[in-house]
């Protein structure tokens, strides 16, 4: 696809259509739509909050998506995670995530890297994304992507959701920020008291509204409009009582990103 979608007036005619919601909002525009296309982003974990996000950043024509995850797609996930069906069980998610991001929109470019998100993978890449999307299910990942995105400079947006609580929150370290994920959780919790889906479960729809959230902050990220109010700040939502909270984030004494 042509850096400038008035290279090819046919191509151009098609992307004018395409995106023609997006581009009669006046915070977005015609060059609001060229500069999603143009930004590249990083979605750690291709799971129930990734598959969600992912939808919306390749219909959106975010120009330029990595996607990486080790595991492979299971029935059980099928619930929830709305990118794969019963003929992709067994797959790796991030290649199946890649295949129907390409489905939804052609005009971008995805790539899928399967593997963990170790040390090696962020310093040869975190330095090149405009945001970082974390909606990984492990605390040393999320801590990892956290010292990543803080030693790099780049915007993090990090999500999570287990039985029928979601939690969101945002870390813009391009502006040296230094509050982070790691001010929120200082210490590696003990393992046996963290609630996950496999032994709590989680409520079907809460991954598409925290996905949808991951994708709305970091494409406000990405055009710079409307308020980030997850910046420094926690949301934490019950779907079941329709109850929710925004706790603001300071910086921890016991947090050692600072000295990354």
């Amino acid at each position: 696809m042509p850096n400038n979608y008035a290279e090819n007036s046919e191509l151009s005619d098609a992307l004018l259509e395409r995106y023609a919601r997006h581009l009669i909002l006046k915070e977005i525009g015609f060059d609001g739509q060229q500069s999603l296309h143009n930004k590249k982003i990083l979605m750690v974990g291709a799971g129930g909050l990734g598959a969600s996000a992912l939808a919306f950043f390749a219909s959106s024509g975010v120009g330029h998506i990595d996607i990486i995850d080790s595991d492979v797609v299971a029935l059980s996930n099928l619930q929830r995670q709305i990118l794969y069906t019963d003929d992709d069980i067994g797959k790796p998610k991030c290649f199946v995530a890649k295949e129907k991001c390409d489905d939804i929109n052609p005009h971008i470019n995805v790539t899928a890297h399967f593997q963990p998100c170790d040390d090696d993978f962020i310093t040869k890449n975190f330095a090149h994304y405009d945001v970082v999307c974390d909606g990984s299910d492990n605390y040393q990942t999320r801590i990892l992507v956290n010292q990543g995105c803080y030693h790099y400079k780049t915007p993090l947006v990090s999500a999570a959701i287990v039985g029928f609580e979601g939690q969101i929150c945002m870390f813009d370290f391009s502006k040296d920020d230094t509050i982070c994920y790691q001010c929120l959780y200082p210490k590696m919790p003990d393992m046996a008291d963290i609630p996950n889906c496999d032994t709590v479960g989680v409520f079907a729809p809460l991954a598409g509204i925290f996905g949808g959230m991951i994708a709305s902050e970091t494409m406000k990220l990405l055009l710079d409009i409307g308020d980030n109010v997850f910046h420094h700040h926690l949301l934490i939502w019950d779907m079941l009582t329709m109850r929710h909270m925004t706790l603001p984030i300071t910086p921890h004494k016991s947090c050692s990103i600072h000295q990354f």
